[in-house]
């Protein structure tokens, strides 16, 4: 009985099979490579985002200092200008403490922000400042403070609202991609442009 011996590649055969194998190993290892390169540059990219953020956006009110103030130094009338509740007609305000100034609190449910939040007045100094803390309560705990502040020019008012708080994990992808905190931006132009048609109706112009 004759044994069975096993077929050898000719040697240039053999030549290219290794090559084809040693080809496709490279370029396993290429991807490799690239993928890990891609993922230490994303996290260095993300290591150096700033834990925390902070926006400022600002107008001119044709009106006397004190009429602006007492417009954000109340709560009561945070719904008519705030550039998240008012679009909700469904939003349901609270409120707590006193009237007006420090120690005002306003708890709102929004379907816009699709949570509940609780603002505070923290400071209110007449006619030169208003700062508030904003707990925000959902599948995630936040918070932010709010600063306005109003400096008359003339018989204007130039009232300033400044946002901080802390970047979350989306947040700081975000902001690797150029996206930032923009939405929170027009968000505020779009409140103080509110303020300002509220103290100004007849004023067409909103934006300063």
């Amino acid at each position: 009985m004759k044994s069975k011996k096993s077929k050898t590649l000719p040697k240039v055969e053999k030549a290219i099979v290794e090559s084809s194998a040693a080809k496709k190993m490279s370029s396993v290892n290429r991807v490799l490579i690239g993928f890990v390169a891609v993922l230490v540059l994303f996290l260095l990219m993300f290591s150096v985002q700033s834990n925390d953020y902070a926006v400022e956006r600002e107008i001119t009110i044709p009106a006397p200092v004190d009429k602006i103030f007492a417009q954000v130094n109340d709560l009561h009338n945070w719904s008519a200008w705030s550039p998240w509740e008012k679009p909700d007609l469904k939003v349901k305000l609270t409120f707590d403490g006193p009237v007006l100034g420090m120690g005002s609190v306003c708890h709102f449910t929004s379907q816009i922000i699709e949570d509940e939040a609780n603002m505070v007045i923290t400071e209110s100094v007449k006619n030169e400042h208003v700062s508030m803390l904003v707990d925000f309560f959902g599948p995630i705990y936040g918070r932010t403070n709010f600063l306005f502040t109003f400096e008359p020019k003339g018989s204007d008012t130039v009232v300033k609202w400044r946002v901080v708080g802390l970047n979350s994990f989306g947040d700081k992808i975000a902001n690797m991609f150029g996206a930032g905190n923009n939405i929170l931006k027009n968000d505020i132009q779009y409140g103080l442009d509110q303020l300002k048609t509220l103290i100004q109706p007849g004023d067409k112009n909103s934006k300063s």
